[in-house]
C-alpha cells in the first residue's frame, strides 16, 4: 500500500501530488514544519523499481543497489522537479532522498501500562 507520512501543515497536499506523480514511491515522508523549506524521504516500491531496472539493463540488481545507481537517483530526481514546479514558492523540497532499505511507515502507539 502506498502511504505518505505528513510532519508539515503544507504536506498532505505536497506528499499526495508526488504518490501521483512517481509511480516508483510506496512511501513518501515530507519534513518542514517550522523549516524555511521542506526535505522528503522516498521509499521505492521494489518491485516497481526492479521493473524499472529490468527495462534499463539492470535486471537481477537488488533493491539497494538500484537504489544508489545515478539512473535511479537521476529518475528520482526528475520527479521531485516536477512536483517542485507544481508548488508554491514556500512548499518545494530541496531534496529528496531514496531509502537503501524497504520499511514499512506505520503509526506508533505507545506501550500499554
Amino acid at each position: 500500500m502506498r502511504r505518505a507520512h505528513i510532519l508539515s501543515p503544507a504536506a498532505p497536499a505536497i506528499e499526495a501530488k508526488f504518490i501521483a506523480l512517481c509511480r516508483y514511491a510506496s512511501q513518501f515522508l515530507v519534513f518542514g514544519e517550522a523549516r524555511n523549506f521542506c526535505v522528503a524521504l522516498i521509499a521505492l516500491d521494489p518491485d516497481m523499481i526492479a521493473g524499472w531496472g529490468a527495462d534499463h539493463d539492470m535486471s537481477g540488481a537488488s533493491y539497494e543497489d538500484l537504489v544508489k545507481s545515478p539512473e535511479v537517483l537521476d529518475l528520482i530526481d526528475g520527479y521531485v522537479e516536477k512536483l517542485n514546479a507544481e508548488l508554491n514558492r514556500w512548499e518545494p523540497s530541496r531534496s529528496g532522498r531514496c531509502l537503501i532499505t524497504t520499511c514499512r511507515l506505520s503509526a506508533v502507539s505507545s506501550p500499554r501500562r
